[in-house]
C-alpha cells in the first residue's frame, strides 16, 4: 500500500473519530487550569515550580 493512501487513510480515521475536536477541547481546559493556577499560585507567594508541579498531575491525571 503506498505511503500517501496510508496518510490519507490516517487523518481519515482521525476525523472519523473526532480526535482533533477532542485534542482541542482538552487543550483550551488545560490553557484555562494553567491560567486559574498562575492567577491563584502569584498572590500566594508560592515558589514558580508549584504551578509547573499542579500542571504536570494534571496532564498525567492525577486528581487534584
Amino acid at each position: 500500500m503506498p505511503v500517501a493512501r496510508r496518510i490519507r487513510q490516517f487523518f481519515g480515521e482521525i476525523r472519523r473519530r473526532k480526535v482533533i475536536r477532542v485534542a482541542v477541547v482538552y487543550a483550551v481546559v488545560a490553557w484555562v487550569g494553567i491560567q486559574i493556577a498562575a492567577a491563584t499560585f502569584e498572590p500566594l507567594n508560592l515558589p514558580s515550580w508549584t504551578v509547573t508541579l499542579v500542571i504536570l498531575l494534571a496532564l498525567i491525571g492525577f486528581p487534584i
